[in-house]
């Protein structure tokens, strides 16, 4: 399962949350992935949801900024274990989203104190070009996907007698996304397929 997000988003925050309460729910195991996205239409869509006039250049150029940093960032704290990549992510946009903190050194520092990150190492990977390649991969990633909205759930059902592949967004709730999942999967097992609004199913 892939989830593509805006680093710094509430929406991506709690369909995070969920996501990673999902193998328990479902009683199952569950490899996931988070992904940063970052084009044109996301950032419209963040200024959108932050009421924000899209012909306001600076406020453009610096969402679009923090979002690209703070996606270089993830990528960079990755580098020293999933899960810490995963811990960092969460705790900045606790930091972010919860305490209403900026995105700013203080705050990268922070969680990555809070994620267990050796910062020294840390400090060298966010400036890598190792980092920057590893998110153009994701970008890659998104369109090969035929992503270009996030909060996006791509699923791989290896469980399901076609290995079926599909994807899904606008489903923020833990319910929502259960829904879902086991929809697709019913249609899987008796053979036929379903498309929805803001539903996708991959070819």
């Amino acid at each position: 399962m892939y989830l593509f997000i805006n680093p710094l988003g509430s929406t991506c925050y709690h369909t995070e949350q969920n996501i990673l309460k999902l193998g328990d729910s479902l009683n199952e195991k569950i490899n996931f992935n988070f992904v940063p996205l970052m084009n044109f239409k996301t950032i419209n869509d963040v200024m959108c949801r932050m009421n924000i006039p899209l012909n306001n250049v600076d406020i453009r150029n610096r969402l679009s900024e923090n979002i690209y940093h703070s996606s270089i960032d993830f990528k960079a704290a990755s580098f020293q274990g999933k899960k810490k990549g995963r811990n960092f992510l969460l705790n900045v946009q606790q930091l972010v989203v919860n305490d209403q903190k900026d995105y700013n050194f203080e705050t990268i520092k922070l969680a990555a104190q809070k994620s267990g990150l050796d910062w020294d190492i840390f400090e060298q990977d966010r400036h890598s070009k190792l980092a920057i390649e590893a998110f153009k991969q994701d970008q890659e990633l998104a369109t090969e996907m035929n992503v270009t909205e996030h909060p996006t759930i791509v699923v791989y059902d290896c469980s399901a007698n076609n290995n079926s592949a599909y994807s899904f967004s606008g489903c923020e709730s833990l319910d929502e996304i259960k829904k879902v999942l086991l929809s697709q999967r019913q249609q899987n097992s008796s053979g036929t397929s379903i498309m929805k609004r803001k539903y996708f199913i991959m070819s």
